[in-house]
């Protein structure tokens, strides 16, 4: 099933992503992946541990959350991460960094020792993060939301592909895509297009 959304709800999505999918967010997804049961936890609830993170070989682990910088385009994107850790605990939102090769590099998320999200993309000249590749992890280990997007710097825009997926055989169960420009929308022109689409739908009713 391939469908098209409207772009302001895709520019909300788009933007709540990428912030769940590093510190949440939820390749950021999209997704993506939500940190939100570990940063509410109080004394009287407290976050029980969960399985044991196995380390990979060149990543580095953070349990303070990401750094965020505006890029020339006036979006946030990911610059650096906080409280580095010497291994991946069990307790919590933890991110995972490595550095690839091309200025490339991918980010894991976990929660309480269960995989949220992974992402890959590359790093532009300012040190931030564009993301080509997300994926939300579900409940049963296995991918059940996967993001490409294609960037088009001609154009200045952002091809997105999110496909939802059966997490019993992996099959495609729905698509959506869009074309998201470099440049945020202005704000009032999104509540006007959330407007519109909230008057089409009355209409139809």
């Amino acid at each position: 099933m391939k469908k098209k959304l409207p772009l302001g709800r895709i520019v909300t999505i788009f933007s709540a992503c990428t912030v769940m999918a590093v510190a949440t967010f939820g390749i950021s997804g999209c997704d993506w992946l939500s940190g939100d049961d570990a940063q509410n936890a109080t004394p009287t609830t407290p976050v029980t541990a969960g399985s044991k993170i196995e380390p990979i070989e060149g990543m580095r682990y953070y349990v303070g959350g990401p750094v965020m910088r505006q890029d020339q385009y006036g979006r946030m994107r990911v610059k650096s991460f906080n409280g580095e850790i010497k291994k991946p605990t069990a307790r919590g939102l933890v991110i995972g960094y490595k550095e690839l090769e091309g200025d490339r590099f991918e980010l894991r998320t976990w929660l309480n020792g269960d995989p949220v999200s992974e992402q890959r993309g590359f790093v532009d000249g300012e040190g931030l993060f564009w993301y080509d590749e997300r994926s939300t992890i579900g409940p049963e280990g296995v991918v059940i939301v996967r993001q490409t997007l294609t960037h088009d710097d001609d154009a200045k825009i952002i091809h997105s592909v999110v496909e939802h997926l059966d997490p019993t055989d992996g099959e495609v169960v729905s698509m959506y895509e869009t074309d998201l420009p470099y440049s945020p929308p202005d704000v009032n022109m999104e509540d006007e297009e959330e407007e519109a689409d909230a008057a089409d739908d009355s209409e139809d009713e």
